[in-house]
């Protein structure tokens, strides 16, 4: 798949690497040899063979032939509707220059038909894979929450449709379809069609095109340890949503240097019992619900690019995103996070011990980074800015927190927000205090009702105590300005909506004392 890259003309950003030298034990115990039998000879182990595939080869039907710790180089081609699900530890799965998996059939023997006057291209799409029913959880005022929008209702069915590798949206009528953007799987047969048939629209000629649809759910899953994979273009698996097409259920799995794109659900997912995952270099793009995350603890996720994820119009509110991280002690560095459909960084429920060090985070949805219901975030040294609807960074619902050094350019939606929420939502939220803001660098935006950077209180009802607690503070932070300084602080209760505070109350507020102001500094671009 082709990969789009932007230039960042943002300061001076070196995305620096990490060379990372793992070292596997074997699975012996530690109280001393074996006593020797007289006369006999030991047994020597045997190396874990190396096999190479072609893509008429079954993957999984060589792993279940072959012994733990076996090599599978794949071999340039297309390794169409492969599983592999019998992972054994230690298996690793190399692919060559050009090795793709994918988890589409090829759609063929379309027809021209006319449903209530209107012309349609149409095959059968065979019996449907099930789809999960999705359950988002409840709004911040208790009220239900869709896990589409509004505009995407069929965001859950897990089978997308490609068009010469382009994919078209799911809609949920035959009157939506409209040619070179929107398909339909006619589940019932109650809308004028066959039951089970795909329909194109009459000016999408898919006889002189490539048309695939999602049919395998996973590309890797399994709850094996020491897993690794690299060097494979992973695409088009019909993942369920909060599933991925590289779904970790197992420790220690290295996942590196690999595109993952155009999956239904997520790139790649560590749920619990996926600890200590490194996920690097890999290239991590259109996936419909989000590219990378999970609940698994103690990983490593560094310098991949992160980017145009959540296609399938997942609601941000309930997983669309970049990335989305609720385990603990979770490492996520030097990414390159861009025009996600939601939030680019994210740690939510839970989390615990997450650190976000020197990634760039730029044009999403809802925020560059977000921290939320969560503890001990570490957020430093990342340069965030360009995202919409929400701050660059929010710090929400959340304690113990430390954010600095970052180079951050508020777009008019804020720029570093601390939010303390408890009490306003159901479950567990963290009431803020520890959390330090300190050694960032702040253009402004010139929006003059806009709170940029600032502790706000949103709690029901609420706590000034926040404001008093002297392990909640600013300071030592830059602030630059195309034009005079304007107003642009929070600090103490203040009515719906905020209204800014100017830099004199804000010092006396006790924050910043130690912080700057710099007029005329033109926008970095």
């Amino acid at each position: 798949m082709s990969h789009q890259r932007l230039s960042v003309k943002l300061y001076s950003v070196r995305l620096v690497g990490i060379v990372l030298m793992i070292a596997m034990a074997g699975c012996g115990g530690g109280g001393g040899a074996s006593p020797s039998i007289a006369g006999s000879t030991p047994t020597p182990t045997m190396p874990a063979p190396t096999v190479t595939l072609s893509p008429g080869n079954s993957i999984e039907k060589a792993v279940n032939a072959n012994p733990d710790g076996t090599t599978f180089i794949l071999q340039p081609g297309v390794y169409r509707n492969q599983s592999v699900i019998s992972l054994k530890n230690g298996d690793s799965f190399i692919g060559a220059s050009g090795a793709v998996m994918d988890g589409a059939k090829v759609l063929t023997g379309w027809t021209q038909v006319s449903i209530n006057g209107v012309l349609y291209w149409t095959t059968a799409g065979g019996a449907p894979l099930t789809t999960p029913a999705c359950n988002a959880g409840t709004t911040i005022s208790g009220a239900p929450v869709s896990c589409c929008l509004a505009a995407y209702p069929a965001c859950t069915y897990v089978q997308d449709l490609y068009v010469n590798d382009i994919e078209y949206q799911h809609v949920v009528s035959l009157a939506e379809v409209v040619a070179g953007v929107s398909w339909y799987y006619d589940f019932d047969g109650t809308d004028g069609g066959t039951q089970n048939n795909i329909y194109l629209a009459a000016g999408d000629d898919p006889n002189s095109q490539t048309v695939e649809l999602g049919d395998t759910t996973y590309a890797f899953e399994g709850t094996a340890a020491n897993i690794t994979i690299k060097n494979l273009t992973i695409e088009k698996y019909a993942s369920p949503l909060l599933n991925a097409a590289v779904e970790v259920k197992g420790p220690n799995w290295l996942v590196q240097n690999n595109e993952i794109c155009l999956n239904h659900g997520v790139g790649v997912s560590d749920v619990l019992g996926g600890d200590n995952i490194q996920v690097l270099s890999n290239n991590i793009h259109n996936n419909g619900e989000s590219g990378v995350g999970g609940p698994g603890s103690g990983g490593l996720w560094n310098s991949n690019t992160i980017a145009y994820n959540s296609t399938d119009g997942v609601n941000t509110d309930f997983a669309g995103s970049g990335s989305k991280f609720a385990g603990s002690n979770i490492t996520i560095s030097n990414n390159m996070v861009h025009d996600n459909n939601g939030p680019g960084l994210w740690s939510d429920s839970s989390a615990t011990n997450n650190t976000y060090n020197q990634n760039i985070s730029y044009n999403n949805v809802d925020g560059g980074i977000r921290y939320e219901i969560s503890q001990y975030g570490v957020i430093t040294n990342n340069t965030v800015y360009g995202n919409t609807v929400n701050a660059q960074i929010v710090y929400t619902g959340s304690d113990h927190g430390r954010i600095n050094g970052n180079t951050v350019i508020d777009s008019g939606h804020g720029a570093i927000l601390v939010v303390n929420t408890a009490g306003s939502r159901l479950g567990t939220v963290y009431q803020v205090t520890d959390t330090q803001v300190t050694d960032n660098t702040v253009w402004m935006s010139s929006n003059a009702t806009e709170v940029a950077v600032g502790l706000i209180d949103r709690a029901q009802p609420p706590e000034p105590g926040i404001f008093t607690d002297p392990t909640n503070f600013f300071d030592h932070n830059i602030y630059q300005f195309s034009g005079p300084v304007r107003s642009s602080w929070g600090w103490g209760e203040t009515a719906t909506p905020l209204v800014p505070i100017s830099w004199s109350a804000w010092r006396a507020a006790g924050q910043d004392l130690h912080g700057s102001l710099v007029e005329g500094v033109s926008p970095p671009r």
